[in-house]
């Protein structure tokens, strides 16, 4: 059933997606260490503006909460990746990374949806 304002999923949702995109601005970081360590400047340089990135979504997300007064409940950050073999290795922890943060993008959009319009 629909319902006037967020659900309680939606709103946990968007609460972790903050800590999400922290923890995917330190993967990306950890990444870029990588690749800087390896003398692959151009994938570091990369991977850093993407940490970058990462860390101006979780802050966009905090703001749009705030703004709303969602309740916003910050989560320990695990430990990223930081060794690999292979440059391919590191790509596929990235693409992994974006893929599951999409799943969690879309979950939240579909939170939204059954709170009505």
């Amino acid at each position: 059933t629909n319902q006037n304002g967020p659900s309680q999923e939606m709103l946990d949702l968007i609460s972790k997606q903050v800590s999400v995109e922290l923890m995917a601005s330190q993967a990306y970081m950890s990444a870029s260490i990588w690749f800087r360590s390896r003398n692959m400047d151009g994938m570091a340089a990369w991977m850093l503006d993407e940490s970058d990135e990462e860390r101006g979504h979780g802050k966009e997300i905090l703001e749009f909460a705030m703004k709303n007064h969602y309740p916003v409940q910050l989560e320990a950050l695990a430990l990223p990746r930081s060794e690999w073999q292979a440059p391919d290795e590191v790509w596929e922890t990235i693409l992994s990374l974006e893929q599951q943060n999409t799943k969690n993008l879309l979950a939240i959009a579909h939170a939204a949806d059954k709170c009505g319009p």
